[in-house]
């Protein structure tokens, strides 16, 4: 979760007066120095939890602020006002601090880990994928894989890591293989000469940072294909029900009454979303023997048990045909970006996945159910799983997992200590909530992201904006005028030329058209930045639907 700072309410009328006594000499600013971090969060940490609320850079920008980030300026010509502040485009653009980068800079740097693929696969045209560090190294991840015996099928994934970095990396390398393993049909399963047992292909989209491949460590390979034996037992049991179902395609074939193939259509799916969730409770299951295990060297062997302490938070988007399904275990968000079916250009937000954290009534009375009423005071403190940890779902983080003396037997040869108060483990689960939806003609983008964007941007803001940049970079040819008219004030009110839309929202989660907002977050250093912002990660994967029919 982000380390967002905690401010004092803001009162307009006060800061007003302020103003007036300034002679309107003075300006919002983010930072000062690099030190200010630290003295805004002294300041905040002595209000009371009732007079505080979230700080990010468009609260700031409208108003949400408090005296600290006021300051004299000696503007020698007009004086500067708090309508100045709000409706002075040009005032705000222009004026850069000799400590802030460049808006050339900012751009280059928003755009510095951005990525895209055309798939032209089902309904699937291409996808849209960027990254923005707040921690060095990032703990977010993310993943684009194709199914190799799954055919037509993708897998989209980010992932926001906690505690370091270690559990999202390990994830993200391995999960998709997981999954197609999972769903790997009879004729591969019973095939006798198996000898890789990788079933998902990854595209290129990580970062560099973290070179150890969790893929070719002999523990972590040796369980994938336990996975794959286990899997090939069940199936060659005489009386064992399948857990991937026949093809469609197969059952059309053999059913031709409607009713039959709607049936086994939705069998199929009820079977997809059952694998999907056994590969994520599989892997975290692993992720804990890893860590015991004593395979390899001394340092796989640390590197195991730091993927098992630190956590991650996963999303990942199933897209086969016009069947997309959402698992999702943690705090990252998937929302679809609807135009309405009429052809006008009204769009809506449809939330595909809920946030586990302690703001969804329904997963804090999962937790609070599943431990003794006793605990119901403990389990869930100041907003946080025993104290500690925002999300509710997640792979990895074993202290919330294991019991007190399989931590002291793990740990004490690293020199670590137990996680107390961990009275009836676990507390913490990797199964995943999933959605499953048929996508139509009027779904037209899926955006997958980190809670870094969605701290900053909510879900109908995000999908507009992902709107107006297809438009402005996709105009229909029989336009009529007033669409024309449209398209150039699209123009205007986005000047910077980002034709990545994971780009384009990232850079609105900065504070978008305002250079001086996007400049001064960018000019915040590591770690420092952590006060006003997390990783933002985002994919966005656009449908087309030309020449597919929906069935």
């Amino acid at each position: 979760m982000p380390g967002l700072l905690k401010v004092g309410t803001f009162a307009p009328q006060k800061l007003q007066n302020n103003s007036r006594r300034l002679g309107h000499r003075w300006l919002l600013s983010f930072l000062k120095d690099r030190f200010m971090g630290d003295k805004i969060g002294k300041r905040s940490a002595i209000l009371p939890p009732s007079s505080q609320s979230l700080l990010t850079h468009r609260r700031l920008l409208n108003g949400g602020s408090f005296p600290m980030f006021i300051r004299h300026l000696n503007w020698p010509a007009a004086s500067f006002s708090l309508s100045n502040l709000h409706r002075g485009m040009k005032i705000r653009h222009s004026y850069i601090e000799p400590w802030m980068m460049s808006d050339e800079e900012a751009t280059g740097l928003i755009t510095m880990h951005e990525c895209e693929g055309n798939l032209r696969l089902g309904v699937v045209s291409k996808y849209e994928s960027n990254q923005l560090p707040s921690n060095n190294p990032t703990e977010d991840r993310r993943f684009v894989s194709k199914l190799l015996h799954d055919r037509g099928a993708m897998l989209f994934g980010v992932l926001d890591g906690h505690g370091g970095d270690t559990c999202a990396h390990n994830v993200s390398q391995r999960l998709s293989d997981y999954i197609g393993t999972a769903l790997l049909p009879p004729e591969i399963l019973l095939e006798p000469e198996v000898k890789n047992y990788f079933s998902s292909e990854p595209f290129p989209v990580q970062l560099s940072h973290h070179r150890y491949n969790f893929c070719q460590d002999p523990v972590c390979y040796g369980n994938l294909k336990s996975f794959f034996l286990e899997r090939r037992r069940m199936q060659g049991r005489r009386h064992s029900v399948p857990l991937h179902s026949p093809t469609v395609a197969h059952l059309q074939k053999s059913h031709a009454h409607k009713a039959g193939f709607a049936d086994a259509k939705e069998d199929q799916v009820f079977h997809t979303m059952t694998a999907i969730s056994k590969a994520f409770c599989r892997l975290d299951n692993d992720l804990s023997k890893e860590a015991q295990s004593k395979g390899g060297n001394e340092e796989s062997n640390a590197i195991r048990l730091k993927s098992a302490s630190s956590g991650a938070c996963a999303l990942v988007a199933y897209i086969k045909g016009t069947e997309l399904i959402v698992a999702n275990c943690g705090d990252c968000r998937a929302v679809l970006g609807m135009q309405s079916e009429d052809g006008l250009n009204v769009w809506t937000a449809l939330q595909l996945s809920n946030d586990h954290t302690t703001g969804n009534p329904g997963e804090v009375q999962r937790v609070l159910n599943e431990h003794p009423a006793e605990e119901a005071s403990s389990c869930l403190t100041n907003g946080r799983l025993l104290g500690r940890l925002a999300p509710l779902r997640a792979f990895g983080d074993f202290y919330f997992k294991w019991g007190q003396r399989q931590q002291e037997e793990i740990l004490k040869e690293w020199g670590q200590t137990p996680f107390p108060g961990s009275l009836t483990p676990p507390y913490l689960t990797a199964e995943p909530e999933l959605t499953s939806i048929q996508l139509k003609p009027s779904y037209k983008f899926l955006i997958l992201a980190t809670d870094g964007l969605w701290d900053m941007l909510d879900n109908q803001q995000a999908v507009e904006f992902v709107r107006d940049n297809i438009q402005r970079h996709s105009p229909d040819v029989n336009i009529t005028c007033k669409e024309k008219m449209d398209a150039e004030n699209l123009v205007k009110k986005y000047p910077h030329d980002l034709t990545n839309c994971a780009s384009m929202l990232i850079r609105e989660a900065l504070g978008g058209e305002d250079n001086v907002s996007v400049c001064t977050s960018l000019s915040i250093p590591f770690p420092e930045t952590r006060n006003y912002r997390d990783d933002i990660t985002v994919i966005v994967v656009h449908f087309d639907w030309t020449n597919v029919s929906e069935e």
